[in-house]
């Protein structure tokens, strides 16, 4: 986080909010991550930027900085996947039914979040675009869509090699549009 901060002031910007809903939701989480959800809710908010930044951080248009940023954070980004994989491999052989059913469900929540994440209508009105038109054509790009299910491929068969990407949690992430 220090190293995201320290970016962000020597670039001269100020970081994306998450919308109010979503700050809630996510100052609930510690409560509410248990067993194999919170496993797999670390993985989730790792594993699809790692993805996509392994893309991206090779790109010569890239500011040097946040190249080495992403290049860095790849690295460590890269034990933690392990270790939550791990984790979530252990776990998931001893998770009884129910366990399984709600974990393989509520995965699905970050579905909607990361959508909205990826297309946050700040960005655009800082950018001078209208957000909601910015917002519906980012949508509709057929770039944008494809590296959405390309950040979420690996974790969406892995989630499913351990039988945790339920029929909900399997809905959510496709009506997100992270898988095809």
């Amino acid at each position: 986080m220090t190293m995201f901060g320290r970016v962000i002031d020597r670039v001269g910007v100020r970081p994306y909010r998450l919308q109010a809903a979503d700050r809630a939701a996510a100052a609930l989480l510690p409560f509410a991550l248990r067993g194999s959800l919170l496993w797999v809710a670390a993985l989730v908010g790792e594993e699809i930027f790692d993805a996509l930044q392994r893309r991206m951080m090779s790109d010569p248009q890239l500011q040097p900085l946040v190249a080495q940023m992403m290049r860095i954070h790849v690295t460590e980004e890269a034990r933690h996947i392990r270790f939550a994989r791990e984790g979530v491999a252990r776990r998931a052989r001893d998770a009884g039914r129910l366990e399984r059913l709600l974990t393989g469900n509520l995965v699905g929540l970050g579905g909607p979040l990361f959508a909205r994440a990826f297309t946050n209508p700040e960005m655009y009105r800082r950018a001078g675009l209208d957000p909601a038109r910015a917002r519906r054509e980012a949508n509709a790009n057929p770039h944008f869509r494809r590296m959405k299910v390309t950040g979420f491929a690996s974790l969406a068969a892995f989630l499913d090699d351990h039988g945790l990407l339920g029929v909900v949690g399997r809905r959510m992430w496709r009506g997100a549009g992270f898988l095809p």
